[in-house]
């Protein structure tokens, strides 16, 4: 599925013709540094939207106070139909630019309840460290041009280095549309429609299930709640069998209390959520105490315990926020916990 990005550059943009052409998405230009906004950006929101192409906001980062940047761009784009899309565009020099771009895209999730997208190139993409921006859950955009032909999508697909995968392509700066005088933008999305509007504002809608692991429906148990193990004693939890790296997701709001190199291999953590001990074991790093939003990585699976073999997570669910670990009438079943 393909889409465009536009600025002031593009005038008069006819959006039924765009439409016409086959493309699904546009990503408009907002604002820029604390008190600019794009002369033509209302125009673009309010034509998009009746033509029914689905709209994005984006914010070209000055460097400045993030957190003034963040609520600039949020007054200037107002409210937000279903879908639509937020994204902050990174392309300056800076000392920590994960550090600025975490706080900005923090602002915008706090205040809208969406997850913007981070735009920048694949150079940036593969030289800086933006683990911060990985595990806050928020998506990537990146821009690879190689021929810049202004035709469809190069056959080789660009890194997405620290992200697992990314969500949209820019792949050119001189594509031809019809609707639009001159060069514009093109990007290339392996999603469909309703699938890349998960990325934008769904707060009229029922928040989707999340689980500890992304496959967890279908990914392979190994000893289940209560079954016997080979020593004989009844087994506390679950083995998900994943592979090793795999993120852990908070499911929703949680605090990780405690972490620790744990036994039978690899670190734990305990998660207490609504007064009950969610316990992880067979971690590949330490994870960090805190607070976890919903949908933030907040762990990676590592190798293996002494039960099931293979690389896979245990975890376990306590009732009374206690890890009690002879007493198996205080465990719950984790499939019945997260059902």
């Amino acid at each position: 599925m393909q889409g465009i990005d536009v600025s002031r550059y593009q005038l008069g943009i006819d959006f039924k013709k765009v439409k016409e052409a086959g493309y699904k998405f546009c990503i408009t230009k907002a604002t820029q540094g604390t008190n600019w906004i794009d002369p033509y950006y209302y125009q673009n929101q309010r034509n998009a939207r009746v033509v029914g192409i689905l709209f994005g906001s984006y914010h070209f980062a000055d460097g400045g106070d993030a957190t003034k940047e963040a609520d600039h761009f949020i007054k200037a784009v107002g409210a937000m139909q279903e879908g639509e899309l937020l994204v902050l565009d990174w392309e300056i020099n800076y000392s920590n630019p994960a550090d600025w771009c975490k706080k900005f895209l923090d602002r915008c999730f706090e205040k809208t309840g969406v997850r913007p997208l981070l735009y920048t190139n694949e150079a940036r993409v593969k030289s800086i460290n933006w683990n911060n921006v990985v595990s806050g859950n928020y998506g990537l955009w990146i821009a690879r041009y190689y021929l810049n032909t202004g035709y469809k999508p190069p056959l080789v697909s660009p890194s997405s280095g620290q992200w697992p995968f990314w969500a949209i392509w820019q792949f050119t700066s001189r594509g031809k549309v019809p609707g639009i005088a001159g060069n514009v933008d093109l990007n290339y999305t392996k999603m469909d429609l309703a699938t890349l509007k998960k990325y934008g504002n769904n707060q009229n809608e029922e928040p989707v299930s999340i689980y500890p692991f992304k496959d967890w429906k279908t990914a392979k148990r190994g000893y289940t709640f209560g079954q016997r193990t080979w020593y004989g004693t009844k087994h506390l939890g679950l083995d998900i069998i994943v592979p090793k790296g795999t993120p852990v997701y908070a499911w929703r709001d949680v605090e990780i209390t405690f972490s620790q190199y744990g036994y039978q291999g690899g670190y734990q953590c305990w998660v207490i959520d609504r007064k009950k001990l969610i316990r992880f074991l067979h971690l590949q790093k330490l994870p960090f105490r805190g607070k976890y939003k919903r949908g933030q990585v907040i762990a990676y699976t590592g190798n293996t315990g002494a039960l099931t073999m293979g690389s896979h997570v245990h975890l376990d669910c306590s009732k009374n926020g206690k890890l009690e670990l002879y007493n198996f009438s205080n465990f719950q079943d984790p499939e019945e916990y997260f059902a």
